[in-house]
């Protein structure tokens, strides 16, 4: 087993302040090239890869 349960949503909050810091933020499409800067951000802070559902979160917070 060896996962660690880690609390998710304080992961992606962590993940979309460091978005926001590098300017990434108000993109009005969420296109392969974003994803894959989200997906990269993510691994960059050990993030374990976002599903599609949190990708989605993660951008819609970074619109507003």
């Amino acid at each position: 087993m060896g996962h660690k349960y880690r609390n998710r949503s304080q992961e992606l909050e962590r993940l979309i302040q460091v978005l926001r810091s590098q300017g990434i933020y108000g993109i009005e499409e969420l296109d392969v090239l974003l994803a894959q800067t989200i997906q990269g951000y993510a691994v960059q802070i050990g993030i374990e890869p976002l599903r599609p559902r949190e990708l989605e979160y993660v951008w819609v917070r970074l619109l507003g």
